[in-house]
Order: structure tokens, then sequence, then C-alpha cells
């Protein structure tokens, strides 16, 4: 029970440390840009273009049939130097219901950051030593997802350098605000 209690906690505690960094603070919106000149051409040319429906596009565009080859990989390669690039979310109906209506959605971002927090409840019970050496292995967890989640999106889809690495500082800070109430709450089995 103390676990669930636990998990509860430093999930709201994760919920509210993302809701400050990326509302409060200028780091969770780096490198998002405002404004697009001729935006409702960009749209069109989407609609019209984007024919396989919901999805993700990078453009240049390449055919995933055709990777093993070494000319149409090469010729990619050439289109995707001379640039533009561009990594897209593409929802062809928009988004679903009132987009400024956020309940769902932070609902939802809860109720993920306590499984995320159950999960290193889970961790910090099976782990012997301090607080101490537990919180430093919480906020070690913190880095792991910025490591496997933001700088692989960063390495192969060239997200903004930026927008991957000011990353490392929300999960890092994450993993030590959960980690302090997680350790604190859950002993080791052995303690």
């Amino acid at each position: 029970m103390k676990k669930i209690l636990a998990a509860v906690l430093g999930g709201i505690v994760i919920w509210m440390w993302g809701a400050v960094f990326h509302m409060l603070t200028p780091f969770g919106v780096v490198d998002f840009k405002n404004a697009v000149p001729g935006e409702q051409a960009v749209m069109s040319a989407m609609k019209s273009e984007f024919t396989q429906g919901d999805g993700i596009y990078i453009l240049p565009s390449m055919n995933l049939g055709e990777h093993g080859d070494e000319a149409a990989t090469k010729a990619w390669g050439e289109k995707a130097k001379a640039g533009p690039y561009a990594w897209v979310v593409y929802k062809a109906n928009g988004l679903p219901g009132d987009p400024a209506a956020m309940g769902p959605q932070i609902l939802h971002q809860l109720l993920t950051s306590i499984i995320a927090a159950f999960l290193m409840a889970a961790v910090l019970g099976a782990v012997p030593g301090s607080y101490s050496k537990r919180v430093g292995i919480a906020v070690l967890m913190g880095l792991f997802a910025w490591l496997s989640i933001s700088l692989p999106q960063f390495n192969w889809y060239y997200f903004p350098r930026n927008f991957a690495f000011v990353g490392a500082l929300e999960h890092a800070v994450g993993g030590l605000l959960a980690g302090l109430i997680i350790a604190r709450m859950v002993k080791p089995a052995n303690a």
C-alpha cells in the first residue's frame, strides 16, 4: 500500500514539475517557432500531398522499400543535405475534440506519470542502500529516459539540439523530485 501511495505522490510531483517546466520556464518551448508566413499554403499543400493519411512524414521523403538501394539512398541524402528537411506529425482531420480544452490530456499525463512513478517505486524498493543512494538512482532513471528518448530523436530525426538537450534537465529534475518522495516512503526489502 505504501508503494502505491508513494507512486501516486511521486507521479503528482513529476506531473507538476512537467507543468512548471513547460508552462513557466522558457525551456519547455525552446526551439518552438510561433509563426509560418503562408501557413494556409503550407497546410493546403499538406492536405493534397500527404495522401497516406495520419502519420509521420519526413521530407524529403524516401521510399522505405528502397532503403537498401545504394543509388536511392545517395539521392535521398543529397536532397536532405540541400534542404529543407522536415519531420511532420500529421493528422489529416485535425486534432480530436477541442485542443484548447486540455483536460483529457492533463489527466492522461497525470496517469502516465503515476505509472512511471510506480515503476520507480518498484526499482527503489528493490535497491538496498542509503536514502541518498536511492535518490541518486531515481535521478539516473530520469536521465535514462532522456538518453533513450530525446537523444535518439536528435540523432536520427534531427530534432533541434536545444530541444533535445533541455530534456535532460526536465527528466533529471523529475527523477530527483519523485525520488526524494519515493525513496523516503518505500524502504528497501532488506531494511
